[in-house]
C-alpha cells in the first residue's frame, strides 16, 4: 500500500490509459461509425 500511496498522479494516469487501451474494441467500434 505504500508503495501505491508514493506513485506520482503521473503514473496512475498512465496506469489508467493502458487499462482503457485494453478495454475491449468499443471504442474502436465507435470511431468506425464516426
Amino acid at each position: 500500500e505504500e508503495m501505491v500511496e508514493e506513485l506520482p498522479d503521473a503514473e496512475v494516469l498512465n496506469g489508467a490509459k493502458h487499462t482503457l487501451e485494453l478495454l475491449p474494441d468499443e471504442k474502436d467500434a465507435v470511431d468506425d461509425t464516426m
